[in-house]
Formats: C-alpha cells, structure tokens, sequence
C-alpha cells in the first residue's frame, strides 16, 4: 500500500489522471454486457493477469521493449523503485517540493520518470508518469491513476481485470458474471482526503466494525496492531505465532503475527475461525484496519464500481486468508458461509486463458489442476517458455522434481537468455553434484540478469554455494548502491561483508559492512557470524571469539559458529577448545568442514 502525502499541489496527480482518461479512452472500444438493460454498461479494455506466486502480473511495454509490471490497486500511483528506473533506463527528475509517499514501514521521498510511450490492454500511452524511489518491490507497479477510471473487475482466479464503463445504471445489479452465486454488495467508502482515492469497504471481524482497503499489491492480507487490540485481540496470548517481519515503501519493516479470528464478516459473507496476520502498523498511517491482499482477490470475484460508490463480490470457494498462513500454522481448513453456487464465467478456449488460470490455481495452492491447464496451454501453444517455466512451479509444488527439471531444460532451449531460468536450473544441477553445469548456468544468469535487482540475491547464494564469493561481490556492489532507503539494506551489506570474508579481500571494506549491518538490523547471529569472520582474516582472535560466543548465545545449535569459533581458538593456540568446538559442530552438521576447507578454514 502506497499512500501520496500532498503538502503543498495535487495538480501533478489531476493532471495525469485526466491524460489517462484520454489515452484508454480513445484507444478501446466499449462492448455491450448482456443481462443489463437499465443502464448502458460494456467492457472498454481488458488486462491479461498472471499471477506470478501472489502478485498480479500484466504485459506491458516500456518505450517499446516488451516487459511485465505488477497491478498495485493500494498505490495511489504508478510506482517503481530506483533499480527498475534504472533497469528501464528511464531519466528521472525530481517531484515537486513538498511530496512524499506513506505506507507500511515508513515514508519516502520520490523521483518521477516518465515513460515516453507506454503500451497496456492494446493502447499506447503517452509521457505516463511513474513515482519513482522507497523500497524495492522487486517490479514496476500500476496503481490507482489508472485502475480506478472507469469501474474495475478483478477476477485473479481467471486471469482477468476488465475496465467497464457505467452509464445511468442507478441501482442496477451489476455482478453480469454471478450466475446463481450469492453476491455480496458494500458501499464503497470515501478516502480520509480529498486526494485518497484507495478502494475502502467495511466490515466486521469478531462483530466489530473494520475499515477495509483492497489492495491486489500486497501479497497477504494484514490486520493493524491497534485494530487488533482495539478488538480484543492479546497478541500475547497462546496460539498466537511470532511471524516474519513484513516491509512496504518505507525503509522500516514491521513485526507481523498470526492469530485466529472468530468470524470476519463482509456484507452477508462470513468467514469462522480463520487465521489473519497482524502486523505491527498504525492505522493512521494505513487509513484502513485491514488491508485485503491477493490472497483476498483470489478468493474472490471483486467489481469496484466506483460509479455507483460500491463494491461486488462473489466467492471462488477454497481458502481465503488461509492460503498465506498455512505454511506456518498447518493446514487450516476454512471457508465462506452465505456465498454459495456458480458463476457463469466462460471456460478458457486460448493457450493463454488456460495458463493465466494455471498461474492463479497455483497460488491458490492447487497445483494438480494447474499442471491441467498448463498441459493444455503447451499443447495449444508450444513455444512458449513461461508455460514449460509455470509447469516446472507447478509439479515443483506436487514433489514431482524430474518433471519440473525437464519443464526448466524445455523453457531454457525457447529462451536461453532468461537469467531467472538459467538460476533455477543452477539450483538444480548443483543439487544433483553438477558443479560445472551449475557455474556455466550461473555465470550465463549473471551476463543477462539487470544490475541491482534484487531477484539477484538468488544468484549471490547461488555463487557463494559455489564457492564464488568474488561473483557474489560484484552482483551486490550495485544492488547496495541502488537501495539506499531498501528495509533490505541491512541484509545486503551483511551478505557483501561475508562474501568479502568468505574470499579474504577488501577486510576493511568487509568490516565496515558489517558494522553497517549491525546498525541496520541490530547485533542478529549471522551480523555477528559474519563481523566475527572477518576479525578472523584479520587475525584479530580475541574479538572474533567474542563475537562467535555472542552468536552462539542466540543460537547455541549454530553449526557454523561452533566451527569458525573452533578454528579461531585453535589458531590462537588454544587446541583443545579448538577441537572441542569443531567436534560440536560435526555432531550437528557432519559436513560443515567441508564447507569452509575452500576458503583455507577447513581440517
């Protein structure tokens, strides 16, 4: 969620706005609905979506050169980071004074780039403006100065969001899609300004009224500590987990938890006993209690009609919040009560259709009909990588690895330029002990993956397993350099200041990484494990043990800190509480000498 904070001019945002009205206007042709005769009610454009795990993925080109950008329904704005700016080779020029960018962990000043010739749902958009700074989300992201238009149709579970243009529709019925399924109709709720244009809804959960934002950017739903806790809700409480931290534009990530909801209602809907991540949020920041994530949107058939100040949904069936948690609190069975029956959603007919509906039953975790659709996407069509590459995800998630392997093999020989491909099929071949094939794919992703990702932090890992930490080096130079203000910041100057450990050079370099490190993220074990590496090349034996005892306080069954402390000891002459540590180590890790000996630290 992206939220703009105007102090001083919203012209910028009225302005844009208006020349997107334009642009789609003139470049699509609007298409009778049936079942509708009240009002004058067509589709204008559609937006083929695939999900990519739990973002909404749409093609787009960018000055011409074909690309894919995320759809972000919480950004007040298009958004990207620095790294994708410079990726895209956009110019950037500063925003006017006063403007700043709000959301989930902090605040952040913003560039524009604007994108000269902008090609989306079959129309080529002129000088569109992208905000460009925060936190790297890893893509470029379509926000609400676009989306919200006309009235937008969200059917992720398809593969499609329409634009739809309503004229005098009153209080028409218009959910054209429901069939018999029981629709569920809610007053779409005004922004806190005259300038927040995010979708807001009500609800209620444990019979308390929520403010609702809809939100296809965020990957999971999320429910603000001081909603939470002015429902009830003691985040202290048994059952509650300790979740990862969660990070949005600002330089800050927050602690997230996931507790169990007696009931979360949304119109007539109801769902009992769900899990729901809390994360440790202001309200006041969010402008909303919960923030509904793709995990919502794949449950789910949403029309945003802002033309009637409401908002339809129908229910897919299946898990709703759920879908996020799972791997964490094992398998939740839930579902939505007073939202039965079928739509009349047409059945997918082109290669496509089918591999865009492949992608979201994957998300949505299943991955037996989604080999189905992808199957019949390839025999429709079978030159097209991405449907080899979502299969291999596909029987990857139902343990079927040959299979995925081979998918990955097919996708690299259609498109052998793909770094993310040539990544995945390194992973493979290092665990199947093909060190050189692993290494020529890894350099092959490096040579054609964009400096400063950070989806390159795969091939870092991926170096260092390799025994590569020079590699490693050079990818993370830029990936700092571009991510100033990354709540990510601190793990990439503690991985930089291992991989400079791990190869011995640059030891100053490598120190004041880390101590970078520690001021970002705190005194964690692996800052610690790797400050304590480079004391180590430095020789300095006495701070490296204190820093191996103090990693070892957090995490006493640390096989590598028990290892590298037992070859500090034993290079300061101390043998036997040499001996002592690494043979701890062994106990826990039989293999962890082997780890280090490349590096000159093994027996």
């Amino acid at each position: 969620m992206r939220r703009l904070r105007w102090l001083n001019d919203g012209q910028v945002a009225r302005t844009a706005r208006a020349g997107l009205v334009a642009a789609v206007a003139v470049s699509a042709l609007l298409v009778a609905a049936p079942g509708i005769a009240a009002c004058t009610y067509g589709r204008v454009a559609r937006l083929p979506v695939t999900m990519e795990g739990m973002r909404a993925s749409v093609p787009v080109t960018v000055n011409g050169t074909p690309t894919r950008f995320w759809l972000d329904s919480g950004a007040f704005f298009n958004f990207m980071s620095k790294a994708k700016a410079t990726e895209l080779a956009l110019p950037l020029k500063p925003m006017p004074e006063g403007i700043i960018v709000t959301g989930v962990g902090g605040s952040a000043n913003v560039q524009v780039a604007t994108i000269r010739a902008f090609g989306i749902a079959d129309a080529n958009l002129k000088n569109i403006e992208f905000l460009v700074g925060g936190s790297d989300s890893g893509n470029g992201l379509i926000g609400l100065n676009l989306l919200d238009i006309y009235d937008t149709e969200y059917d992720l579970a398809n593969g499609v969001v329409d634009f739809i243009r309503a004229k005098n529709c009153g209080g028409a019925n218009l959910a054209h899609w429901a069939g018999d399924k029981v629709v569920t109709v809610i007053d779409k709720l005004p922004g806190v300004d005259v300038i927040d244009t995010h979708i807001y809804g009500g609800g209620q959960i444990n019979g308390k009224f929520v403010r609702l934002m809809f939100d296809t950017g965020a990957p999971t739903t999320v429910l603000t500590r001081a909603a939470a806790e002015r429902i009830g809700i003691d985040l202290s409480a048994p059952g509650v987990i300790a979740s990862a931290n969660i990070g949005g534009i600002g330089s800050k990530s927050r602690q997230s938890w996931i507790v169990k909801l007696a009931s979360f209602e949304i119109g007539g809907e109801a769902i009992r006993n769900t899990p729901i991540r809390v994360i440790d949020e202001s309200n006041k920041r969010l402008n909303a209690d919960v923030i509904l994530g793709a995990d919502f949107f794949l449950a789910h058939h949403i029309l945003v009609a802002g033309s009637q100040r409401r908002i339809y949904l129908t229910y897919n069936g299946g898990p709703v919040f759920s879908l996020s948690t799972d791997g964490e609190t094992g398998k939740t069975v839930t579902r939505a009560e007073n939202a039965g029956g079928a739509d009349a959603a047409a059945a997918p007919a082109e290669a496509d259709e089918f591999a865009r509906r492949g992608a979201a039953r994957l998300a949505r975790g299943d991955s037996a009909a989604a080999i189905a659709d992808f199957n019949e996407a390839i025999r429709l069509d079978p030159e097209q990588p991405a449907y080899f590459r979502d299969r291999a995800r596909a029987h990857e998630a139902g343990g079927e690895f040959a299979a995925a392997a081979r998918d990955i093999d097919a996708a690299i020989a259609l498109s052998p330029d793909d770094a993310q491909l040539r990544i995945v099929r390194a992973e493979i071949r290092y665990d199947q002990h093909d060190r050189a094939g692993a290494l020529a794919d890894a350099e092959a992703a490096a040579a054609s993956a964009p400096a400063g990702a950070l989806d390159n932090m795969d091939l870092v890992m991926l170096f260092e397993r390799l025994e590569q930490p020079r590699r490693a080096v050079a990818l993370l130079d830029p990936m700092i350099a571009l991510h100033p203000a990354d709540p990510k910041l601190g793990s990439l100057y503690n991985s930089r200041c291992w991989a400079r450990g791990l190869a011995n050079i640059e030891l100053d370099k490598a120190m004041a990484d880390c101590e970078a490190s520690i001021r970002k993220q705190g005194p964690g074990r692996h800052n610690l494990d790797s400050r304590a590496l480079v004391h180590l090349r430095q020789r300095d034996y006495a701070a490296a043990i204190a820093d191996y005892d103090a990693a070892l306080k957090i995490d006493p069954a640390a096989a590598t800190s028990l290892y590298l402390r037992g070859w500090t000891h034993r290079a300061a002459g101390d043998a036997a509480r040499g001996a002592a540590d690494m043979a701890a180590a062994r106990r826990i890790n039989p293999d962890v000498a082997s780890r280090y000996k490349p590096y000159g630290l093994g027996e």
